[in-house]
């Protein structure tokens, strides 16, 4: 910035920008606000990545921000460039920590023989790294359709059929008296349901990441399934607001 544009930004309180003072974070089951760093600088998702490794003590390089739905990457890109602001919303999961190598001590044991060539079964090829992607987005929509989207329509069913009330009087009642029907949640255990759906979708979505997207078909694929993927999302957070300002259920965290 220029020091002309520091001096107007400086005597032009109507000309200032406000940054991103703090998140809301969803970390496994748990929420938390956390408070960014005040900088010269927009703050990019290097530096949110950077914070959330230090409040979480898991190293940088490992922490995965979703927003909206998406895997934010670039950490050049400033924080209000992707559409977040005080007080948004973000799902923080940490990516698997690289295997370590396997021990080079001597053993102990005796080395097994190798077979005989005629005992040697042959080696089976194994699916190619094409096939293997067009089965992870299968597996994902499947996990997705088959056991994620009944809790998903559970969780909202649940929701609707509550009458409204002011916050905290369903949780605070007896189960009995709140349970609407035999296969609903119990209010208790609303908030609860809500994080685990969140978490779960964002674990099947988080599988379709490794997935290249050079070929076609399987750009398109991918796509589609993380399209469905951000509905269920939308879904979860929709019912999730309803449940909060219409029928009195008040977060656990």
């Amino acid at each position: 910035m220029s020091w002309f544009s520091q001096q107007w930004h400086r005597w032009n309180p109507a000309a200032q920008t406000t940054d991103v003072e703090w998140v809301d974070v969803v970390w496994g089951q748990q929420r938390y606000q956390v408070a960014l760093p005040s900088l010269d600088e927009p703050l990019t998702l290097r530096h949110l990545r950077q914070e959330l490794a230090s409040v979480f003590s898991i190293p940088a390089e490992r922490v995965v921000v979703v927003w909206q739905g998406m895997r934010l990457r670039d950490d050049r890109v400033s924080l209000q460039d992707y559409g977040i602001t005080t007080g948004s919303r973000i799902h923080v999961l940490a990516r698997d920590a690289p295997s370590s190598q396997p021990s080079s001590q001597p053993s102990s044991q005796p080395a097994p023989q190798p077979a005989p060539p005629e005992a040697a079964a042959a080696p089976t090829p194994g699916p190619s790294e094409e096939a293997q992607h067009w089965q992870t987005i299968e597996q994902v929509a499947h996990t997705c359709r088959a056991e994620l989207v009944p809790e998903l329509a559970r969780f909202e069913d649940t929701i609707r059929a509550l009458p409204d009330a002011p916050p905290g009087t369903h949780q605070s009642a007896p189960q009995e008296d709140t349970m609407t029907s035999p296969d609903a949640i119990p209010c208790q255990r609303i908030p609860y349901a809500q994080r685990k759906l969140s978490e779960l979708l964002l674990r099947e979505l988080l599988r379709l990441d490794g997935i290249p997207t050079d070929k076609d078909d399987i750009r398109t694929a991918r796509k589609a399934t993380v399209k469905e993927i951000q509905a269920y999302l939308d879904r979860v957070d929709a019912a999730w607001d309803t449940a909060q300002h219409d029928k009195g259920i008040v977060s656990d965290v």
